[in-house]
Order: structure tokens, then sequence, then C-alpha cells
């Protein structure tokens, strides 16, 4: 009976977190156009601003922001889905454990996102604080805290991307097993899609890696008053390079070992 009512309240306080949290994301995507829009047209009302007086760093951190919240708002349903066709199509099934994988596997994500929410937000007020030398009171403060309320909302999408790289441990948890199907289309036995997912996924953090890697090479050249990002924008790009290789490689790694114990097991 305890157990019971702990799944009601865990179900209910992820639904309600839920909708808090896509709340928080479409808020925060709101305020970044509106941001975008004041950083494009602000100079053109000012005196003596000409088009090459903007700061393109800030405009493109905008775009690209508003770019990977976009995308990566759409992992959930579609992983969701992808579950429920590979259990639909009798590759992935669960003897007794279906709904508690399930509630288990969104409980995980959600714990993820608050992990990443947090974390991620705390890393780019650190790096901020390190390009500007000054810790969190100069004159750009209320930059510092716009951009840390937006890492909150990009950390809890990075959160559950760690989690959805779980996925393969989560189901060998819940004792549920895998069929492979011969001659499937897809030349992989119904998992292609896996691979799918997991690749999209990369590549949406590849996005802020590309932009790193621009800027740090372009500041040198061309924007030397930015020169004090360059330090940070590298050790966020390791940072990203390596969470990378968490959210493709190793879920794909996972899922290869899953599909040989199948094979050995048969």
């Amino acid at each position: 009976m305890m157990n019971i009512q702990l799944k009601k309240s865990a179900k209910y306080l992820y639904h309600w977190s839920g909708k808090i949290i896509s709340y928080w994301e479409s808020g925060i995507i709101f305020l970044l156009i509106i941001a975008l829009c004041l950083s494009v047209f602000c100079p053109l009302l000012q005196c003596g601003k000409s088009f090459d007086n903007r700061d393109w760093m800030l405009i493109t951190q905008i775009i690209l922001y508003i770019g990977i919240l976009l995308l990566a708002k759409l992992l959930p349903k579609r992983l969701y889905q992808l579950i429920e066709g590979l259990q639909v199509s009798g590759i992935l099934h669960f003897n007794k454990n279906q709904q508690d994988f399930l509630s288990g596997f969104k409980n995980s994500v959600y714990q993820f996102s608050q992990f990443g929410a947090i974390t991620f937000a705390l890393l780019i007020f650190t790096l901020f604080s390190m390009a500007e030398g000054k810790g969190f009171l100069y004159q750009d403060g209320l930059l510092h805290i716009s951009a840390t309320l937006v890492a909150v909302a990009a950390g809890i999408h990075i959160g559950r991307m760690v989690a959805f790289s779980t996925l393969a441990s989560c189901i060998q948890r819940y004792s549920g097993k895998i069929q492979l199907i011969p001659g499937h289309p897809d030349g992989a036995g119904g998992f292609v899609e896996i691979g799918e997912f997991y690749f999209s996924q990369a590549i949406i953090l590849v996005l802020p890696i590309m932009y790193l890697i621009i800027w740090i090479l372009i500041i040198p050249i061309h924007e030397a008053h930015y020169l004090h990002w360059r330090e940070p924008f590298f050790i966020l790009a390791l940072i990203l390079m390596g969470l990378e290789s968490l959210l493709l490689f190793i879920p794909l790694r996972a899922f290869q070992n899953l599909i040989k114990k199948k094979k050995i097991g048969c």
C-alpha cells in the first residue's frame, strides 16, 4: 500500500515538475527571441552606431541557444515514441516490469535534468566570471545573470541527454528482454532507429562545439577585444567534447553489448 502511494506521489510530482520545466523552457526561448531582436535592432536606433558596432558574439550566442533549445525539446517525445515502437514490434518486452521500467526511466530523466540544470548553470557562471575577471559584480552583471538563467534551461536538456544515454542499462535493470528480428529491413534487427536517435542527439551537441571552436579561431584575428573569452571557450569546448563521447559512443556500446548477450544466449 505504501509503495502504491509513493508511486502515485512520484507520478504526480513528475507530471507537474515536467509542466513547470516546459513553461520555463518556453519562457527562456521567448526571452531569447526578444533579446535577439534588441541586439540586432537597438544599435540602429542609437545615433552614430553602425551595423559593425553590434555585439556579434552575443547575437550568435542567442541564435545558437534558440536553435539548440528548439531541437532539444523534440528529443524526449521522439525517444518515448521509439521505446513504444520497439515494444509494439516485439523487439523490446518486459515480463512484469513494463510500467516500473517506464516510471523508473522517466524518474531518472527528471533527476538527471535537475542535476544538469544546476551543474551547467554553475559552470557557465564560473566561466563568465573567469572571462570578466571581476567575479559576479561587474558592469554587465545583467548579462551574467541572464546567461546563467539560460544555462539552467540548457542544462536541463543536457541532463536529459545523459539520462537518455542510460537506456540500455535501465532496460537491463528492469529485466527487459530484446528480440532481434532476422531479415529486418534496417539490416540491424530493428535497432537502427536507436543509433539514429543517439546520432541526432550528438549532432545537437556538436553545434555549440563548432561555435566555440570557430570563435576561438576568429577572436585573435578579427575580434581582439574578446581575447579574455578564449580560455573559457576552450575549457567549455573540451567539456562538451567529453560529453559528446558520453552521449554517442557509450550508449551505442551499451546496446551493442546487450545485443551480443542476446546472441550468446541464443
